[in-house]
């Protein structure tokens, strides 16, 4: 995720540390959960970064020994997902894919939402793999691969929000409900109109 002056930096420190216990089981499983948390908001929720990427295993270049900085500007609203059976290569790797039927985008910054036109579904590919390593935050809240059990992870870090409608309207309520900007205000109004529209 490329960082742009107008977006949401999240800026996670040690007391952040305390997250959901390793979910074991198969590579559809762990997406299926993946899936699921985005889905509903996880990633807006505070420490819900850091929960969703101690599901996977970082490349090293994208760990640098800094505090970690959260940037997104886009929410993609979504009606439904599906989500493939993985292609296994030999016992410790697989692929998967994840298909999303995108109603449109949502600002984070403004509230406002444009419908997507042409074809609404994205398809977004994972690898995965069966390993001890995983994405953490150390006691001076820097980046590090850690160790642990050895479990199937999500290659990468977590992408770009993909939420479901009833998501983005909690979300955009409660945006509206902190501010005292207007404009803002009647912008959450719009939006929800018109997502109600489309539930």
């Amino acid at each position: 995720m490329q960082a742009r002056s107008t977006t949401l930096a999240i800026v996670f420190a040690s007391a952040i540390l305390l997250c959901h216990a390793p979910f074991r089981s198969s590579p559809r499983d762990v997406m299926e959960r993946y899936c699921s948390l985005d889905a509903n908001g996880e990633q807006l929720a505070p420490g819900g970064w850091l929960r969703l990427a101690k599901m996977f295993v970082p490349k090293h270049d994208n760990l640098v020994p800094n505090p970690v900085v959260l940037a997104f500007d886009k929410l993609d609203v979504i009606r439904e997902y599906s989500i493939d059976n993985p292609t296994m290569e030999g016992r410790d790797r697989a692929t998967m894919t994840i298909h999303y039927l995108c109603l449109g985008e949502l600002d984070y910054n403004s509230l406002r939402f444009s419908q997507r036109s042409g074809q609404p579904s994205i398809d977004e590919h994972y690898n995965l793999f069966l390993t001890n390593h995983f994405y953490g935050i150390d006691s001076r809240g820097n980046q590090r691969e850690m160790n642990g059990s050895k479990i199937w992870r999500i290659d990468g870090l977590p992408r770009k929000p993909y939420i479901t409608i009833d998501t983005a309207i909690r979300y955009i309520a409660r945006r509206s409900s902190k501010t005292t900007n207007k404009a803002l205000k009647q912008n959450a109004n719009q939006t929800i109109e018109v997502l109600q529209l489309l539930q």
